[in-house]
């Protein structure tokens, strides 16, 4: 009866009281609240994964953002993570969050026109994907074996190799491009 009473209170709390809909103001205010609350969260957690492509994702879409300002804020997020995964405590989740960042960090630089300080720049993040890459792939093999895997839950693990496999076919897709480029202009 208690357990009841404290579901209908919770569901009260959540629900509109007003008939009218909500204002552009308040729409504004809410966007703005959840990306604070998503940019904090990213702090406190750099190497979150899901966490890094939600807030790639609102950043690269923001409306107030000149093109400058967008990739400027997105290789920002993109250097934490990868910051993140070069401390000695990283883990799996960092590698795959590292790569993500790579990854986008590579994509965008593919979108460009050529240059020879692009190039250093891919280098740059081709060997950082592939550095992590490396790492992820020893943890995966030896993490089977270790008690924290073990009592991961299966969709944790599901998604978390989804992720990778993702990842992975990225990376051969990524390298092909970098090929093609280094074809076209050998220095």
């Amino acid at each position: 009866m208690l357990l009841t009473e404290l579901q209908d209170l919770e569901a009260e709390r959540h629900r509109r009281s007003s008939t009218f809909d909500i204002s552009t103001t308040q729409k504004k205010q809410l966007e703005a609240t959840g990306n604070e609350r998503l940019k904090l969260a990213f702090q406190l957690d750099p190497g979150d994964y899901e966490l890094y492509e939600m807030l790639h994702i609102t950043l690269a879409s923001e409306p107030g953002l000149s093109a400058s300002g967008k990739t400027s804020a997105v290789r920002a997020i993109a250097e934490m993570s990868i910051n993140n995964a070069h401390l000695h405590f990283s883990g799996l989740f960092d590698h795959l969050a590292a790569i993500g960042a790579a990854q986008n960090c590579l994509l965008d630089l593919f979108s460009l026109p050529p240059n020879s300080a692009r190039k250093e720049e891919i280098r740059h993040f081709m060997q950082v994907q592939d550095d992590n890459l490396l790492k992820l792939r020893l943890m995966m093999r030896n993490s089977e074996h270790e008690e924290w895997w073990k009592n991961l839950p299966l969709h944790r693990k599901a998604t978390l190799n989804n992720y990778a496999s993702m990842l992975e076919k990225l990376e051969l897709n990524l390298k092909a491009k970098e090929k093609i480029l280094n074809q076209a202009s050998p220095h």
